[in-house]
């Protein structure tokens, strides 16, 4: 074969060659974007049927698998959730409590946190692939999440005595602490809180219940102001509020409601107009 020949020949390996490629990069290049496609209509349709879910629990404390059919990535911030690394975020209006994970064993329940009056229904976004376990074995529904052993669980939670454990998710009622961190655990339904929650989501959310709370005490300082019956009830009511709002205020969350509660109670027995 002469030079020529042997030219035309390389020419022609080359283009074949770079032909293919521009052939293979359009071809990966359309299955990138359609896998992408895919992963976004499943994303939408998981959002969806979240959303679906916690518009229909807010009002009532029960609970509901996801039941979605895709295996997907959930990560969680302050004011909501990432489906599959997509952005923006679903935000959820509700004061929530959840940890980022995989797959689709996801339970939502929701429960009312009421100190005296009701401050809100807190949505717990449930990991049903841990295991939880606590000393109180009353404590966790076996028929909601996998109940576990203390040799073998994901996260406990224990009203007397406080293990250290590195490798496990530990939450100490009677020290208030939450993975290591302090906090004034005043109602149940913050505990349940902190067992299905990040750190630092649950950082967040307690924060949002504080100021909720605090708002609830200004709005019933108000109304108590405007009723004019049993004066003298409302105003010892008037002053027991401001001081428990003063007390949340300088960071002092383990209040004594007992008073508030009689006085509301009193204020029932008089036959006039109760505060919640």
């Amino acid at each position: 074969m002469n030079k020529k020949g042997q030219m035309d020949m390389s020419f022609s390996l080359v283009f074949v060659t770079i032909v293919g490629i521009i052939v293979f990069s359009f071809f990966m290049f359309f299955l990138v974007k359609y896998i992408d496609l895919q992963e976004h209509k499943e994303s939408v349709e998981i959002s969806r049927s979240m959303d679906s879910i916690i518009t229909g629990l807010k009002t009532q404390t029960q609970q509901k698998e996801l039941g979605v059919n895709y295996n997907f990535n959930m990560d969680v911030y302050c004011d909501g959730i990432i489906i599959n690394d997509r952005q923006p975020g679903q935000e959820i209006n509700s004061i929530f409590f959840a940890s980022s994970g995989s797959d689709d064993n996801l339970l939502i329940w929701t429960q009312e946190l009421s100190k005296g009056f009701s401050i809100d229904n807190l949505l717990y976004l449930v990991d049903l692939n841990k295991k939880y376990y606590s000393d109180n074995s009353s404590f966790f529904d076996s028929d909601m999440v996998g109940v576990s052993s203390i040799s073998d669980y994901d996260v406990g939670v224990f009203f007397s005595g406080c293990p250290s454990d590195a490798s496990k998710e530990i939450i100490c009622v009677s020290d208030g602490l939450v993975r290591g961190e302090s906090y004034v655990l005043f109602d149940k339904s913050l505990i349940y809180g902190a067992a299905f929650s990040d750190i630092s989501q649950f950082n967040c959310s307690y924060s949002k219940i504080i100021t909720k709370w605090i708002n609830l005490f200004d709005i019933y300082i108000s109304k108590n102001s405007v009723m004019n019956d049993c004066s003298s009830i409302r105003s010892s009511l008037d002053d027991e509020l401001r001081s428990l709002r003063n007390k949340l205020i300088d960071g002092n969350y383990d209040i004594n409601i007992d008073i508030m509660n009689e006085l509301n109670y009193r204020l029932s027995d008089g036959g006039c107009g109760v505060l919640y």
